[in-house]
């Protein structure tokens, strides 16, 4: 996987950790509460990076409340090696196009998936052509693995694509 080792090699990496955003409906049951939970498991992912040295923010579109064109110019403004997106199955559509957004601005950066959707489906995210990798269950070791460059196939919880084959 080539384009991926030379992001690796003897660079700083810096890694984006976000949560898309979850538009509701007024009069739904959930707008007016969509907003009040923090991201734990980027959080808890986050801490495992920066322990390692790794250069890592977060961006929670869902505390954020911003349109898409206001996610698109966030993006657009900062690059990233490695882009960590959080799927809910109620949020993964939004996930997929913020994917689409980080491949148009940042096309060599690395797009992972995590979370319980793609936990359950990870060929379903690994076939769309904007996400690079998913990582299945817990990941904070997969994810810090896989930013220090340790070879996929010896990535616990590690899925990917190469060459039109899922590799789990």
């Amino acid at each position: 996987y080539a384009p991926y080792e030379s992001l690796v090699c003897g660079r700083e990496m810096r890694v984006c950790l976000i949560n898309p955003p979850w538009f509701t409906r007024k009069g739904n049951v959930w707008h007016r509460i969509r907003c009040a939970m923090p991201p734990l498991g980027l959080l808890y992912l986050a801490s495992t990076l920066e322990i390692a040295k790794v250069d890592v923010d977060i961006f929670d579109f869902q505390a954020d409340n911003l349109s898409w064109e206001e996610i698109e110019e966030k993006i657009k403004s900062q690059q990233y090696e490695f882009y960590g997106i959080t799927s809910t199955t109620s949020i993964v559509s939004n996930g997929y196009r913020i994917s689409e957004i980080v491949k148009r601005h940042h096309p060599n950066s690395k797009v992972i998936f995590g979370g319980v959707h793609t936990t359950a489906l990870p060929e379903e995210a690994l076939g769309k052509d904007s996400i690079d990798f998913v990582i299945r269950g817990e990941g904070e070791e997969a994810l810090l693995k896989l930013v220090q460059g340790v070879p996929f196939g010896t990535i616990a919880g590690l899925s990917y694509r190469e060459n039109g084959k899922f590799y789990r």
